[in-house]
């Protein structure tokens, strides 16, 4: 809302929204959901022209203002969705020429029946847009390195590589990893030759400078707070990730039987690795397994050989980035979702390997038992998405235990459920008068209320 009245106000220097409590700039889900306002209901800043201070305040300033916030959410959720749609097919594009058709077919599919992806990703939040476009960024800086550097490719992945820090700063990582690849390539190159270094730096000047500034362009050019209080709107940003590393959450982390707050120890280190344990599909599991397996004893059948270097730099991805988050004292699990996306499609070449070790010989049936092998996979995979139907959230790795075992280690859900608290409220004598204390931020159950009710 208050984004969107910046823009139409041209007061530019509110599109940092930084202030109000959104420590990281947000800025690409700011945009769907301005466009959101834009198709629903775009006389808004006319209507309320102040900045909305409080969060949690939207929703009574939309219904007083007659218009229902959850009609407004569902657009601005459309909006997303099908801009996540778009760099979706891009992925799928950028992907078919490194990985080829089957694993590519795979891969997309495991990721789109991801339960833990499909919860963010339907949300009006930041993680969703922040694992695509990071995802997007990798797989253009793979085609570029495949295709002698080509600039169209490093345009994409830095276009996506802002796209992704201006979503969530932890996307930084993604610059970490381009400079550690670029890094690795120029010192491949300079070994074994013989003299000054220059004439190697001077070759890869130019691919690093054509991800450099493309990225620096779109960093400016897609957030406005930047056209008019760039270094204003760097510190507020610098600063409250800072804070929010080191201080980690109010209300504390839980994890096993413990909530942390900012202590780290032994222990608390191990919420990612274990965290993801819990959050992937037991096929996903299986697929990485196999990965793991073909890497250690070399089988070409499960890792052909022009596969190894991708593996190997989205490999390095994940392990930078969960190591990069484990560091901070704030976790949650979702703040690792951008691994996710790669981690499925390491899986489907584990998937597909596997398959591929089952075509070796002349067994007739061979081929009918891949495509079995194969079929199956993705059902089970599409399995676990609909096991938690339709609150995805509370998706956990049935191997371990599923949504029971995952009670004792980790935190459960954001409010799911509360359209059946709205109706059994409803159900109760004057239950359209009903006055409802919740521990929890009352927004989710406020959507399915009337405004005779009172919510606090």
């Amino acid at each position: 809302a208050n984004f969107y009245s910046a823009l139409v106000q041209g007061d530019f220097a509110r599109t940092s929204q930084v202030e109000h409590g959104l420590v990281h700039p947000g800025v690409m889900t700011m945009w769907a959901g301005a466009l959101g306002f834009r198709l629903a209901f775009p006389e808004y800043p006319d209507k309320h022209p102040q900045q909305i201070e409080r969060i949690n305040d939207t929703h009574e300033v939309l219904q007083d203002l007659g218009y229902s916030p959850l009609a407004l959410l569902v657009t601005a959720r459309t909006v997303k969705l099908l801009l996540q749609a778009v760099f979706l097919a891009i992925a799928v594009w950028l992907m078919h020429p490194l990985f080829g058709t089957t694993i590519t077919i795979v891969g997309i599919l495991l990721l789109a029946f991801d339960p833990f992806l499909i919860a963010h990703d339907r949300l009006l939040h930041i993680d969703g847009l922040l694992a695509l476009t990071s995802f997007v960024s990798m797989l253009a800086l793979l085609r570029a390195l495949l295709n002698h550097h080509d600039a169209r490719y490093l345009v994409l992945s830095g276009v996506f590589a802002a796209f992704a820090w201006l979503t969530r700063t932890s996307g930084v990582v993604v610059a970490a990893v381009v400079a550690l690849v670029f890094g690795m390539v120029i010192w491949s190159q300079y070994r074994g030759h013989e003299g000054s270094p220059a004439p190697t730096l001077l070759r890869f000047a130019r691919p690093v400078a054509w991800w450099s500034v493309t990225a620096l362009l779109t960093t400016v050019l897609a957030w406005p707070a930047l056209w008019v209080a760039p270094i204003n709107t760097y510190r507020q940003v610098l600063a409250g990730s800072l804070q929010m590393a080191r201080d980690g959450h109010e209300f504390g982390t839980f994890f096993y039987g413990t909530t942390y707050f900012a202590e780290q120890n032994l222990a608390f280190a191990c919420y990612y690795p274990v965290s993801l344990l819990w959050r992937l599909t037991p096929v996903t599991l299986v697929g990485l397994v196999v990965v793991l397996i073909g890497i250690v004893v070399r089988s070409r059948a499960v890792v052909p050989q022009h596969l190894r270097v991708s593996l190997a730099i989205l490999g390095g991805y994940v392990l930078l980035y969960v190591v990069g988050m484990s560091v901070g004292a704030k976790k949650f699990d979702h703040y690792l979702l951008p691994v996710y996306p790669v981690l499925d499609l390491l899986a489907a070449v584990g998937i597909v390997g596997a398959a591929r070790c089952l075509r070796i010989g002349q067994a007739r049936l061979r081929p009918v038992l891949v495509c079995s092998v194969v079929a199956g996979v993705l059902v089970g995979q599409v399995a676990s998405a609909l096991s938690t139907a339709p609150y995805y959230l509370p998706y956990f790795n049935p191997m371990l235990g599923g949504t029971g075992g995952a009670s004792r280690a980790l935190l459960l859900g954001w409010g799911e459920g509360m359209d059946q608290v709205a109706d059994f409220i409803l159900s109760q004598p004057d239950g359209a008068n009903a006055v409802v204390t919740t521990s929890l931020t009352p927004t989710t159950l406020l959507y399915f209320m009337p405004e005779s009710a009172t919510v606090t």
